[in-house]
């Protein structure tokens, strides 16, 4: 009879699958702990660190978040804003980014981050104090964050030194003058007693975050149009400037025009008036006068021109003239002695039309004598060598009578003139 085979797990199956077992266990818990492990130093890892840094506190943040982390100088030309206001606009446009740069401190990484090419700001993580719990490595932790805001804006104001120059409307002092005093040559626009209106100055302005606004106003108000030159950014005010002052200057000078008219007009008014008033006056005077002695006048007239122009010798024609004048003058003793008619005009008929005695005033102020105008149209007819003939002659002579006798006599005719002296 043969030997029995005993029937299950033998004990060499028994003890290796034992073996296979612990090898299993052994397996998956070295497993495990390797897999812990690698959670744990994936967790450690700078780049995950610098990830979750750039998307919390750039790609998620707030300006005003950040820009605790800017160390900024304010010009005091600008808002408080402006800087997150620019910084804003940085994030706004997009296209961020980080990267790994060098670090002078090799116990931290440092990342730069940019907006397109304006790297604009930087974070380093180093070994933090929290630990993993297997492999005691040690948690990345924010060490610092950097954000540089570099201002790219200002303004070069050429403006003369007297006008009042501003930035985002904060008034410009000297100490914003660079360079030295410009000062033009004279004009008649610039005053003369004050050599600031022609004295021009460069106001620099640097470190804005934002583009400025600025204005220039002349003295005692009136803004200037400040131009802008595309090349140099400069801001000139000097044009217009210079064109209101030669505007004031022609309006002065159109004033002062205006006024010497108004005052030339007024003298003309003036002098208008008083020789109005004196025209009056001797009209008045003229008036007076020939309502006594206009008769007088008249026939004296009509009897000289009777006399002139007679060719036959009478003596009472002359006689008739003489009592018209004052004996021992010049005109009297023309008459009585030295007339002679020369003409081949014999008068038939003699008479007077267009008369007119005008212009009569006193030569003295104590009214013995006056002078006047008397005109006449003479009108005659006769024959010139047995031929009929009208002839007609003009009168027309500067009278000068004497009425201190009570009797009035004339003295001088306008060829005589000198004897009224």
């Amino acid at each position: 009879m043969g030997r029995k085979r005993p029937s299950g797990i033998t004990r060499f199956t028994a003890v290796w699958l034992i073996i296979i077992v612990c090898i299993a266990i052994i397996w998956a818990a070295a497993m495990a702990f390797v897999t812990v492990a690698l959670e744990e130093y994936e967790d450690v890892q700078m780049k995950y660190a610098a990830e979750d840094v750039f998307n919390n506190l750039f790609m998620r943040s707030e300006p005003s978040a950040l820009i605790k982390y800017a160390d900024i100088d304010e010009s005091g030309l600008e808002e408080d804003v402006s800087a997150a206001e620019y910084l804003s606009t940085i994030l706004g446009a997009g296209n961020l980014s980080y990267k790994e740069v060098i670090s002078a401190d090799s116990s931290v990484k440092m990342y730069a981050v940019s907006a397109g090419d304006v790297t604009f700001a930087s974070f380093t993580l180093g070994d933090g104090e929290e630990q993993t719990e297997i492999l005691h490595l040690k948690y990345p932790e924010l060490k610092k964050v950097d954000v540089t805001l570099k201002p790219l804006y200002g303004a070069v104001i050429f403006a003369p030194v007297c006008a009042e120059v501003r930035v985002n409307g904060r008034l410009l002092d000297r100490s914003y003058v660079e360079g030295g005093e410009m000062v033009f040559d004279p004009e008649p626009y610039y005053p003369d007693d004050d050599d600031s209106f022609r004295t021009f100055v460069n106001y620099t302005v640097t470190g804005l975050f934002a583009e400025p606004e600025v204005t220039a106003s002349m003295p005692g108000g009136g803004e200037l149009k400040l131009e802008r030159d595309p090349d140099t950014g400069v801001y000139s005010a000097q044009k217009d400037y210079i064109d209101r002052l030669a505007a004031q200057y022609n309006e002065l000078v159109l004033k002062n025009d205006r006024l010497r008219r108004l005052a030339d007009l007024r003298r003309e008014m003036i002098e208008a008036e008083r020789i109005r008033a004196e025209e009056e006056e001797r009209q008045r005077i003229s008036d007076s006068i020939r309502a006594v002695y206009g008769d007088f006048v008249r026939d004296m007239a009509r009897q000289y021109n009777t006399f002139i122009y007679e060719m036959t010798w009478k003596t009472g024609l002359k006689n008739n003239t003489l009592v018209y004048f004052k004996p021992g003058t010049s005109i009297y003793n023309y008459i009585a002695n030295d007339y002679y008619n020369w003409g081949d005009f014999y008068l038939s008929t003699i008479g007077f039309t267009d008369e007119v005695s005008s212009e009569y005033s006193w030569v003295d102020d104590a009214h013995t004598k006056f002078v006047c105008r008397a005109q006449a149209t003479v009108n005659m007819t006769g024959t010139v060598e047995g031929v009929y003939t009208e002839d007609t002659e003009y009168f027309d002579d500067t009278v000068y009578v004497d009425v201190s006798g009570g009797k009035p006599l004339v003295y001088a005719l306008s060829a005589y003139a000198e004897e009224h002296q």
